[in-house]
Protein backbone atom coordinates (compact mmCIF):
# COMPACT_ATOMS: atom_id res chain seq x y z
CA UNK A 1 0.00 0.00 0.00
CA UNK A 2 2.84 2.31 0.83
CA UNK A 3 4.64 1.71 -2.75
CA UNK A 4 1.38 2.44 -4.43
CA UNK A 5 0.84 5.53 -2.66
CA UNK A 6 4.59 6.43 -3.07
CA UNK A 7 4.20 5.75 -6.79
CA UNK A 8 0.88 7.75 -7.15
CA UNK A 9 2.67 10.97 -5.31
CA UNK A 10 5.78 10.25 -7.46
CA UNK A 11 3.88 10.02 -10.73
CA UNK A 12 1.80 13.42 -9.33
CA UNK A 13 5.04 15.32 -9.54
CA UNK A 14 6.42 14.52 -12.51
CA UNK A 15 2.97 15.62 -14.22
CA UNK A 16 4.05 18.95 -12.58
CA UNK A 17 7.01 19.47 -14.10
CA UNK A 18 5.55 19.04 -17.60
CA UNK A 19 3.01 21.86 -16.58
CA UNK A 20 4.42 25.31 -18.11
CA UNK A 21 4.76 28.30 -16.03
CA UNK A 22 5.13 31.87 -17.30
CA UNK A 23 5.03 35.15 -16.43
CA UNK A 24 2.77 37.05 -17.51
CA UNK A 25 4.69 40.26 -18.67
CA UNK A 26 2.89 43.16 -20.24
CA UNK A 27 4.82 43.98 -23.91
CA UNK A 28 4.30 46.27 -26.56
CA UNK A 29 5.38 47.37 -29.90
CA UNK A 30 7.59 50.37 -30.82
CA UNK A 31 7.76 51.72 -34.37
CA UNK A 32 11.03 53.59 -34.65
CA UNK A 33 10.30 56.26 -38.13
CA UNK A 34 13.47 57.56 -38.31
CA UNK A 35 13.28 61.84 -39.76
CA UNK A 36 16.84 62.15 -41.76
CA UNK A 37 19.13 62.71 -39.52
CA UNK A 38 17.26 64.72 -36.62
CA UNK A 39 15.60 62.40 -34.81
CA UNK A 40 12.48 59.85 -35.15
CA UNK A 41 9.12 59.35 -34.61
CA UNK A 42 8.37 56.53 -32.12
CA UNK A 43 4.86 54.96 -31.60
CA UNK A 44 3.75 52.28 -29.55
CA UNK A 45 0.43 50.11 -29.93
CA UNK A 46 -0.72 51.42 -26.44
CA UNK A 47 -0.42 54.62 -24.26
CA UNK A 48 3.55 55.40 -23.38
CA UNK A 49 5.71 58.03 -21.74
CA UNK A 50 9.04 58.60 -22.57
CA UNK A 51 12.35 60.02 -20.93
CA UNK A 52 16.28 60.19 -21.93
CA UNK A 53 19.07 60.60 -20.11
CA UNK A 54 20.61 62.42 -23.45
CA UNK A 55 19.25 66.00 -22.99
CA UNK A 56 22.37 67.41 -24.58
CA UNK A 57 21.69 65.31 -27.61
CA UNK A 58 17.60 65.34 -27.68
CA UNK A 59 14.29 67.05 -26.64
CA UNK A 60 11.31 64.62 -26.68
CA UNK A 61 7.88 66.23 -27.65
CA UNK A 62 4.83 63.75 -26.82
CA UNK A 63 2.59 63.99 -29.63
CA UNK A 64 -0.36 61.80 -28.73
CA UNK A 65 -0.43 58.99 -26.27
CA UNK A 66 0.33 56.66 -28.20
CA UNK A 67 3.50 58.74 -30.05
CA UNK A 68 6.72 60.45 -29.01
CA UNK A 69 9.15 63.15 -31.13
CA UNK A 70 12.48 63.04 -31.05
CA UNK A 71 14.42 65.89 -32.10
CA UNK A 72 17.82 66.68 -32.36
CA UNK A 73 19.81 69.58 -30.23
CA UNK A 74 20.96 71.51 -33.29
CA UNK A 75 24.63 70.73 -33.85
CA UNK A 76 24.17 67.17 -31.66
CA UNK A 77 25.68 64.63 -33.41
CA UNK A 78 25.48 60.76 -30.83
CA UNK A 79 22.81 58.11 -30.20
CA UNK A 80 20.63 58.81 -27.44
CA UNK A 81 18.73 55.94 -25.32
CA UNK A 82 15.28 57.06 -25.38
CA UNK A 83 13.73 55.43 -22.21
CA UNK A 84 9.65 53.92 -22.92
CA UNK A 85 7.07 52.83 -20.15
CA UNK A 86 4.35 51.28 -20.41
CA UNK A 87 2.07 49.96 -17.90
CA UNK A 88 5.08 49.35 -15.47
CA UNK A 89 7.08 47.62 -18.90
CA UNK A 90 9.94 49.50 -19.79
CA UNK A 91 11.91 49.42 -23.32
CA UNK A 92 14.49 51.54 -24.35
CA UNK A 93 14.94 52.70 -28.08
CA UNK A 94 18.28 54.31 -29.78
CA UNK A 95 17.83 57.22 -31.53
CA UNK A 96 20.85 58.37 -33.91
CA UNK A 97 21.27 61.99 -34.38
CA UNK A 98 23.51 63.97 -36.29
CA UNK A 99 24.39 61.19 -38.61
CA UNK A 100 23.34 60.59 -42.11
CA UNK A 101 20.74 57.32 -41.49
CA UNK A 102 19.60 54.73 -43.76
CA UNK A 103 16.34 53.65 -44.07
CA UNK A 104 16.13 49.78 -45.85
CA UNK A 105 12.37 48.85 -47.09
CA UNK A 106 12.02 45.92 -49.34
CA UNK A 107 13.83 46.95 -52.75
CA UNK A 108 13.85 50.61 -51.84
CA UNK A 109 16.62 52.88 -49.94
CA UNK A 110 16.05 56.31 -48.18
CA UNK A 111 19.14 58.09 -47.01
Amino acid sequence: MKRRVLAILCCFCLLLTGVPVSASASTFTVTKTPVGYSGAVLTADTAITAQTADTSLVTLTQTDANTITVDAVAGAVGVASVELTSSGTTQTVEVPVGYTTFLFDGDTLTV
